[in-house]
C-alpha cells in the first residue's frame, strides 16, 4: 500500500509539473504582428520625430496615453539606451500593451502606450480545460494496469476449481496488487487443505463405522438372542464407536480455531503420574514414570489430552512395557513416551502425525482409533509452542517426544 501511495504521488506531481510547463510554453504569447493601425502610427512617429510640437498635438488629439521623459530619467537596458541615443524608434509589447519610445530633439523621449486587450477569459478557460483533460487522461493511463489486475482478481474470486482452489491469476512482479495475489494463493491452499480434510473425514467416518456396525447387526440378527460373548463383543463395538466419535469431534473442534489457553504452573512428573493412573491398560502391561519433576507453564487441559493420546497410542502397540520419561535441561523440558512395540520406520515418522494416516505395520487402524490421536497431539503441541516427533525407543519400539522450550523466566 505504501508503494502504491508513493507511485501515485510521484505520478501526479510529475504530471502537474509537465502539464504546467507544457501549456505555458504552448500558450505563451509570442511577439504579435503589428496591425495596420499600429504601423500607421509608427510611420507617423518616424515622420514627425523632429517636430516635437506637432507630435505632442497629434497625441493629445488622438487621446493616447503618453509621457515625456528626459533621456537620463529612463532606466532601460544598454541596448535600448544606445538605440534611443542614435535617434531610433523602439517599440514592443509590455504587459499586454504596445509601447513606443520616440526620441525627439533635446534628448527627450516620448513614451506612448497603446492598449491591446487580449481575450484573457477565453484563453483561461481553454488552458484550464486542456489541463484537466490531459491530467485525467494521464491518471486513466496510470490506473489502467491497476484496473486490469483488479478485474482479473474479481474474476478469480468468482471461479472455484473442483478441488476447492481459486484460479489465482499471475500478475506482474511490479503490480501493487501482488500482496493480494499472495494472500489469495495462501487462502486457496488453505481452502483446498480444509476441503481435502473434510473429504478424508467423511471417508474415514464411513470406513471406521462400517465394521463395528456390521458386527452389531450380525449379532442382533440371531433369532435366539445374544449370548454373553456376543453381548461383550457388542459392548466393545459400542465403546469403539464412542471412541471414534470422540476423536472426530475433538479433531473437528481443534481444526476450527485456536482456543484460549489457560496457562498455569504444572509439576510435570506428578502430572504424568496422574495421567498414567487414569490410563486404561491391560494388567499384563507395565507403565512406569521416570525422570525429573520440573515446573512447566502450560494449559493443563490440553497438555493432559496430548499425554493421554500418546499413552493410548503406546498402550495399543506395546508388548509388555511403556515408560514415560521427563527430562529437564536449562533450555527445554521434554516428555518421552516409550513402548516396546514394532516401532515406526524412518520413512513414516513424518507422516504419522497427519490425520487419517494408515500404516502398513502393526500400527494400523485395526488396533483401534481413527488415526486422529497423533494429529491432535501435533495440533496441541503447536498451540503450546512445543514440538512433537517420533524416534526409536530404547525399549525397541517407538519414542514419542513432546519438547517444550523454556523462556528465560522459567530457567
Amino acid at each position: 500500500m505504501t508503494r502504491l501511495f508513493f507511485s501515485l504521488y510521484v505520478f501526479i506531481t510529475l504530471s502537474l509539473i509537465t502539464l504546467t510547463l507544457g501549456l505555458d510554453q504552448l500558450f505563451q504569447p509570442a511577439q504579435p504582428r503589428l496591425t495596420p493601425y499600429q504601423q500607421a502610427w509608427l510611420s507617423l512617429f518616424e515622420a514627425n520625430q523632429d517636430n516635437r510640437v506637432l507630435l505632442d498635438r497629434q497625441l493629445r488629439d488622438a487621446g493616447l496615453s503618453y509621457s515625456v521623459l528626459a533621456g537620463r530619467e529612463l532606466t532601460t537596458s544598454t541596448t535600448l539606451s544606445s538605440q534611443l541615443e542614435r535617434g531610433q524608434l523602439v517599440h514592443g509589447f509590455f504587459d499586454d500593451n504596445w509601447q513606443v519610445y520616440v526620441p525627439v530633439a533635446g534628448q527627450d523621449v516620448f513614451v506612448v502606450r497603446f492598449a491591446t486587450p487580449a481575450d484573457k477569459a477565453g484563453n483561461w478557460w481553454l488552458v484550464s480545460s486542456l489541463f484537466f483533460i490531459l491530467l485525467g487522461v494521464g491518471i486513466a493511463l496510470w490506473l489502467y494496469p491497476l484496473w486490469r489486475d483488479l478485474r482479473k482478481l474479481v474474476a478469480a474470486t468468482e471461479q472455484l476449481n473442483d478441488d476447492g482452489s481459486l484460479a489465482v491469476p499471475a500478475l506482474s512482479s511490479r503490480s501493487p496488487l501482488r500482496a493480494i495475489v499472495r494472500a489469495l494463493e495462501k487462502l486457496s491452499t488453505r481452502v483446498t487443505h480444509l476441503l481435502r480434510q473434510q473429504q478424508e473425514l467423511a471417508g474415514a467416518v464411513t470406513h471406521e463405522f462400517k465394521t463395528p456396525l456390521a458386527r452389531l447387526k450380525f449379532a442382533m440378527a440371531d433369532d435366539e438372542g445374544m449370548s454373553a460373548a456376543q453381548t461383550q463383543e457388542a459392548r466393545r463395538d459400542i465403546d469403539e464407536l464412542d471412541t471414534l466419535v470422540q476423536e472426530m469431534l475433538d479433531f473437528t473442534r481443534m481444526n476450527a480455531r485456536q482456543p484460549d489457553l489457560h496457562i498455569e504452573c504444572i509439576p510435570l512428573y506428578d502430572f504424568c503420574c496422574d495421567r498414567v493412573q487414569r490410563c486404561l491398560h491391560p494388567v499384563s502391561l507395565k507403565i512406569d514414570v521416570q525422570g525429573d519433576n520440573p515446573e512447566l507453564n502450560a494449559d493443563a487441559h490440553f497438555l493432559a489430552q496430548a499425554l493421554d493420546n500418546l499413552l493410548n497410542n503406546a498402550v495399543r502397540h506395546a508388548r509388555r512395557q511403556v515408560v514415560v520419561v521427563v527430562e529437564h535441561t536449562c533450555e527445554a523440558v521434554t516428555v518421552h513416551v516409550d513402548d516396546d512395540g514394532e516401532g515406526v520406520s524412518e520413512s513414516q515418522r513424518e507422516s504419522v502425525f497427519k490425520p487419517f494416516y494408515r500404516q502398513d505395520t502393526a500400527r494400523s487402524r485395526s488396533d483401534g482409533g481413527a488415526g486422529l490421536g497423533l494429529a491432535i497431539v501435533s495440533r496441541i503441541a503447536n498451540w503450546l509452542n512445543a514440538s512433537c516427533k517420533v524416534t526409536k525407543s530404547p525399549l525397541g519400539g517407538a519414542r514419542f517426544s513432546l519438547r517444550f522450550r523454556l523462556s528465560r523466566a522459567q530457567t
